[in-house]
This record gives C-alpha cells, structure tokens and sequence, in this order.
C-alpha cells in the first residue's frame, strides 16, 4: 500500500472513530399540566384522568425510559369531587398514576395555602413536588429545589420553578437568578437538565437565555397546546406544554450523547386522550366513582339534557335565572368572566356537569339591595367589556369608546329598591369596585344565602327536564328576554 492510500485510510478511521465510539441513550418524557380538578373522564369524550392513567400505564410497559412530570396547576376549575376533596383526590390520583415530579401552580395554593399544598404533595406518594424559588422566613426552599432521576440509565436533573406571587414574592429576574445556581450545581452530575414551571413558552424562552445550560422547560399556565416543541434559537432548548383538563398528554423523544451530553434528536408530540383510542384504567375510573359516592354522591344525578352546548356566555342568562328564582329575589346577575370556567355540553346533563360550569367559583351566593339607579349605573360600570348577565328585567346596553358614557336603558324604575341575587365573587370582584363610585354615603352591603350556586342551579333545572324541555332551548329563551325589545336612539 503507497503512502497516499495509508493517508486515506487514515483519514477514514480519524473521520469514523468519533462516531463509532460515541455513546448515547433515550429518555421519553412523558408531561401533563393545568389538570385542573378534571377528574373524570370528560364530557365530550376526549380527557379525564382514568384515559391519561390508562395511557402513562401502556407507554410505562413498553418504555422504561420514562418520565412523568406536571406543570402545575392540578386544582381548581373542575369535577365536583375534587372540589369537595380540596384537590387532595387529584394528587392522590397523581400519585397513584406514577407521577415522579411536580410543580406548584398559582392554583395550587387556594385551598389553604403552604400547609394544604403539602398534604396534597404528601397524598401524591410517589411524586416529589419541586419548587427551587418559593421560600420560608428563611433562604431554603419549602420544597426540594431539584433532584436527579435515574431514567433506565441516564441521569436527569429536574428543577422545579413556580410563578411569583404562587406562595412568595420572587420576581422574573431573581427567579432566573436562582434557576441558574440551581442548574449550576447539577449539571456536573446529569446527562440532561429539565427545569418544570408553571410559566408560559415566553417567559420560558425568557428564561432559556439566561440560563442556556437548560435543555427542556416542561411548562404550564398559559394552557398552550404546542403540537411540537418550541425550540429556542439562542440555546437550542425545546419548551413543551400540552393543553388543559386532562385532555392530553404530551410526549417527548429524546436521545442524548452521554459524552458530551447533548441532546442530539428530538421529537415531540400532544397525544389527545380520545375515549375510542385511548384505553381506559378501569382501577382508577372506580376509584374516583368510589371518592364520589364518599364526598358527592349528587355529582351522578340525572337533571337534565342539552340538545346543543351552550357556550359560558349564555350558561350565565341560565344561572342569573337561577339564582334569582331560587334565592326569590328580583334581579339575578352573573358575570361570565368572573364566575364560569366552562360550557354546558352537549347530551345528558348531572348535577357535575352544571358544577363544572361555575359551581367552584361561584359557589357561595350573597344577597344585596340596589335601587334601579344602582342596577343601571351597574350595567353602565361594566360595559366596557366585563358585562354581566341578568334576569328580571330587560335592558339595552350600547357600550361606547372613551371618553363617551356607555348608553344603559332597562325596565327597571330608577327610585324602587330591587333584592339581587348574585354569587359573592361577582360581588367581590366587581360590584364592589362599582359601589365605589358611588358618591358619598352609606353602600348597600351583602348577606350569605343558605344555598350554593350548584343547588340553585339544579333546582332551575328540574322542572324544565319535568316538561322534557332541553336546557339549551331554555336559554335561548332567557336570551331573547333579557333584551329590551325598544331600540335606542344612537
């Protein structure tokens, strides 16, 4: 062999060598966020969290390379049972699904703050709840700020971030700031680093500049469905979330060089958990109709059917009738915005599904007096897009831009006092900040009704199933009358 030939054979195994002795390895990571309370399986057929249970299971059989992680907000929002647990069930659910790590959520902390949030973590067995910037009196973490997994052989460091204001008083800035030294002291002993937050893909590529050693930001809050990662220019780091409500989970192939621990390939996807693909996990479904019976057997009652959803908008026509016909008051309001988290679905309609629509928020109810004046000085405050929904009179309201007053008129006399049924945090959030504009002298004031937003609800409902009247072809009927049928002069 002449030189030349030695020097391409030379040539070839120095060219070769690197990747013949590279070394690399996968790590699917399986994620969900803002589960919200939805517990069980959903209305519409797709989600709750018996599918998502049923899938992890499956991907778990196939793949010991995985790992499960939320993004935090677990609570709030959703089925009546988890309600009446205060979130607990949906963590023990977590725990029992195989969850292996978490992050608070800003909703995470309404039932009863710091000491809630850890009997909900300790129900979650099995699963750590990270979180490196919320802090005590003191500068440790109340929770791990990290810890290293060991998945099937490759070494993951998860981080866990939490949103200011979620239990503390970090801002953006001092967050990224403890997200770097935390990153710092890991990324010696990891093959990959994953930060799971309860921020959104831009505070997320917000954070991936500033701390660039950062391979994968599993994220939430913003209930984004990014149907493949979004990667990061600057840093090449992907960020992943995967909707809302238990209706998906996301799913992230990774394969990694162990030498110089890179992320070499990666391929990401939102997996919907349809009821017709997705199989269910039978153990989970009968626990969760088990808690049900224990905490809220009324969820499951029958009380009506909807030929067609009904968006949140019109549910608040059906719930201000509701709160006005059964608290007897004059005037019933709800604000949509304020209260409702969700339609009516379409079919046959239990005490849960009309819960779902707002009966946690909305679910103590207050009573007030207010002059027809007030009413229409209510309506005129609100009209610059957080309008109400009523029941017990008609009005036109023809919102203006600024610096024009809003045009109100209604059937309502001005000096005659009206009794108004409204839930406390439409009072709270809005009617108060109304209340304020008022001059001087004495504000009418609120008193707690002896029922619940879901009981009255399901009261106005029953007679209407009694007559085989669909509740969506009642509300359009609430609808038409709100409206006064005389037009204004422009």
């Amino acid at each position: 062999m002449n030189r030349k030939s030695l020097a391409l054979v030379a040539l070839f195994v120095f060219a070769v060598a690197p990747v013949a002795l590279t070394e690399t390895d996968t790590v699917l990571l399986l994620h969900t966020n803002d589960l919200h309370d939805h517990a069980r399986p959903g209305y519409d057929g797709q989600g709750g969290l018996p599918y998502v249970a049923g899938y992890i299971q499956q991907v778990r059989s196939e793949r010991p390379d995985t790992l499960l992680l939320d993004g935090g907000d677990v609570t709030e929002k959703g089925d009546m049972v988890a309600f009446a647990s205060k979130g607990v069930l949906m963590y023990e659910a977590m725990g029992r699904i195989g969850y292996d790590a978490g992050v608070p959520g800003n909703h995470d902390w309404a039932y009863g703050g710091i000491p809630h949030l850890r009997k909900c973590a300790a129900a979650a067995k099995g699963m750590d709840m990270l979180c490196a910037n919320i802090l005590g009196d003191g500068p440790e973490p109340l929770f791990p700020a990290s810890k290293v997994y060991d998945v099937d052989g490759v070494k993951v460091g998860v981080i866990g971030l939490a949103r200011p204001g979620s239990g503390g008083d970090l801002v953006l800035d001092r967050c990224a700031e403890v997200l770097a030294k935390e990153a710092a002291a890991l990324e010696p002993e990891v093959h990959l680093l994953v930060v799971v937050c309860h921020y959104g893909s831009r505070d997320c590529i917000a954070f991936s500049r500033q701390v660039p050693a950062i391979d994968v930001f599993v994220s939430g809050h913003t209930h984004e469905l990014l149907a493949e990662p979004v990667v990061v220019s600057a840093t090449g780091a992907r960020i992943v979330q995967a909707g809302d409500f238990a209706r998906y989970v996301g799913r992230l192939e990774l394969t990694i060089d162990l030498d110089t621990k890179e992320v070499v390939q990666a391929n990401g996807e939102v997996v919907p958990m349809m009821h017709d693909k997705v199989s269910c996990d039978e153990g989970m479904l009968a626990w969760i109709h088990e808690q049900e019976q224990a905490l809220c057997p009324q969820a499951t009652r029958v009380v009506g059917r909807c030929d067609a959803a009904v968006i949140r908008a019109n549910v608040g026509c059906l719930v201000a009738a509701a709160l006005r016909a059964h608290g007897m008051g004059d005037v019933g309001f709800c604000s949509p915005k304020q209260v409702l988290r969700g339609n009516l679905p379409l079919g046959v309609i239990d005490v849960n599904a009309l819960f779902v629509t707002g009966g946690q928020r909305g679910h103590t109810v207050v009573r007030t007096e207010l002059t027809g004046a007030q009413i229409e000085g209510y309506l005129r405050f609100l009209a610059d897009g957080r309008l109400t929904e009523w029941a017990g009179f008609q009005a036109d309201v023809k919102p203006a831009k600024a610096p024009k007053i809003p045009v109100v008129e209604t059937t309502l006399e001005p000096t005659a006092a009206y009794s108004v049924i409204l839930t406390e945090r439409e009072w709270e959030s809005e009617m108060t900040r109304f209340l304020k504009t008022l001059p001087d002298g004495p504000k009418p004031e609120s008193a707690v009704c002896p029922f619940t937003f879901t009981e009255a609800l399901t009261a106005y409902v029953l007679p209407l199933t009694a007559q085989d009247i669909p509740i969506d072809a009642h509300v359009k009927v609430l609808a038409e009358a709100q409206e006064l049928q005389t037009a204004l002069v422009p």
